[in-house]
């Protein structure tokens, strides 16, 4: 683990540690990291009834929060995250090593999210949460990553499409009796990392900002159609609308256009965020852990103060625990 390695030369294994210096994306490692520590603290946040409605995600039926771009943006970073990993592996391993490594790492987030139901229910039941939604909608996405941007990105809008005005006019309640549309949720969710996964080239080092500029109009083109749409097809999370999505998209792009302009200046650093950047997704799953825990020891209803020191705790214990995978120089990827 302590020899240095570049893209070609990284392990073929598919271990879930692998090496820090295996060729990361400095912008893209940045916007995972300042969104897995919003996601680490709302997520705290959402047991407590002493915080704000605000602060909380909006309830079915009942618009959206800030609180629920959070789901949306972490999916457009998978897209743009699964597009890298696709090339390198097709490069390195061949095309049924990569399907097969592909298959099993999002069927075994969805197993992931189904212990994590039993975990906070303690009894067999099923029920849906954000993990078994990245499962689903992985698998459901994989066969159309091998397609060229332009039809990654018409396969996308296809399953938007057809969820808002298919799975939306006739199943309603299907998709309103679990969190994030349930299962048949994984079909916008997996367009969203479809139109998500084009963005791969505006994050090359080389490249100009001006070559910003069409995920700019992008946003611009979303941000009008989603405001659009809210009038006739209101913006809410647990219906995975279409116009949620769009303006979940808008705003992710705003954010890549940001931090990709933020990241080639010299005194934009955030070292603080790199640690829960380089592994989100175990972040995310050990930092809902530990707040499971303290949930179980601390009252519903306990003052927003101490409800905001947890919090701070929850983050700083994993902010070590990057920490400390940062010093041996090892990235935890599921």
């Amino acid at each position: 683990m302590g020899k240095k390695t570049n893209t070609e030369s990284a392990p073929k294994s598919g271990g879930w540690a692998q090496p820090q210096e295996a060729a990361r994306v400095g912008s893209l490692d940045l916007l995972r990291g300042f969104l897995v520590s919003l996601m680490i603290l709302a997520n705290h946040f959402l047991y407590f009834q002493t915080i704000p409605g605000a602060l909380k995600h909006a309830a079915p039926l009942a618009g959206v929060t800030l609180v629920d771009f959070g789901a949306p943006l972490f999916f457009f970073l998978i897209g743009v995250s699964f597009s890298i990993s696709l090339e390198k592996r097709l490069a390195r391993d061949g095309p049924g090593p990569t399907i097969g490594h592909f298959l099993f790492r999002y069927a075994l987030l969805w197993v992931f999210g189904l212990l994590g139901v039993f975990a906070v229910n303690f009894r067999l039941e099923f029920a849906w949460n954000v993990l078994m939604a990245i499962g689903l909608a992985g698998l459901v996405a994989l066969p159309f990553m091998f397609l060229r941007p332009a039809g990654r990105f018409a396969v996308g809008l296809v399953l938007l499409l057809a969820h808002q005005f298919a799975t939306l006019a006739q199943w309603p309640e299907a998709v309103l009796d679990y969190d994030m549309g349930g299962y048949l949720g994984a079909v916008p969710w997996a367009g969203l990392i479809l139109i998500s996964s084009i963005w791969r080239p505006a994050l090359e080092p080389r490249e100009t900002p001006a070559r910003l500029l069409p995920a700019a109009g992008t946003a611009l083109v979303f941000v009008a159609a989603g405001l659009g749409l809210n009038s006739v097809w209101q913006a809410n999370k647990p219906l995975v609308s279409l116009s949620y999505i769009f303006l979940s998209y808008s705003v992710a792009l705003f954010a890549l256009i940001l931090f990709r302009l933020l990241g080639t200046r010299r005194w934009f650093r955030l070292d603080f965020l790199g640690p829960f950047g380089r592994s989100a997704l175990f972040m995310y799953m050990f930092s809902s852990v530990l707040g499971l825990v303290l949930q179980r020891a601390l009252r519903p209803d306990l003052a927003w103060p101490l409800v905001v020191l947890s919090g701070l705790a929850v983050y700083l214990a994993c902010f070590l625990i990057g920490r400390y995978f940062e010093r041996k120089k090892l990235n935890i990827k599921i």
